[in-house]
């Protein structure tokens, strides 16, 4: 479907990564493939092209290899969520003697219930909020040379 294949480096992939060193820039060199012109599900990513315009760190960047060395197009990864559903199990019904136990060991039992809940409420808050972070990492931009060469140019890891 999108074969993606490893080769040794072209002129235009060498030319490209001496651009990045002059500019201090990290490139990295993905493999070789077709340039994808409508978008693609493939392991977890949508891959296609540019669906708005490229930011200007982006721009400068492809505008600046455009100059030296021809290329294809540009291609914006997006990575999507890797939660699965959560799987089906078998419920069974729980019996509470209420007569027997009396509201007080009620009150006894729910307490540590309800500060657990409030302590994993307060944890998987602060985790959403550290991680909100980690969105910064998508979408990851990548040149297509004309020879095939995908090389990444741009992502907010930078």
């Amino acid at each position: 479907m999108f074969p993606i294949t490893n080769s040794p480096q072209s002129p235009q992939t060498l030319k490209t990564l001496e651009i990045a060193r002059a500019n201090n820039w990290w490139f990295r060199v993905g493999g070789n493939a077709p340039l994808v012109e409508e978008p693609v599900f493939i392991n977890n990513w949508w891959i296609g092209p540019p669906d708005k315009p490229l930011p200007p760190a982006v721009t400068k960047r492809v505008e600046t290899i455009r100059k030296e060395v021809p290329i294809q197009g540009v291609v914006v990864l997006h990575e999507t969520s890797h939660l699965l559903p959560a799987p089906e199990v078998e419920r069974k019904p729980v019996v509470i003697p209420w007569k027997k136990i009396g509201l007080v060991a009620l009150g006894v039992a729910v307490a540590p219930v309800l500060a657990s809940a409030a302590v994993v409420t307060l944890f998987m808050v602060g985790t959403v909020m550290a991680l909100g972070g980690l969105a910064l990492l998508d979408p990851v931009w990548y040149v297509v040379l004309e020879d095939g060469t995908w090389i990444e140019v741009y992502s907010d890891v930078d």
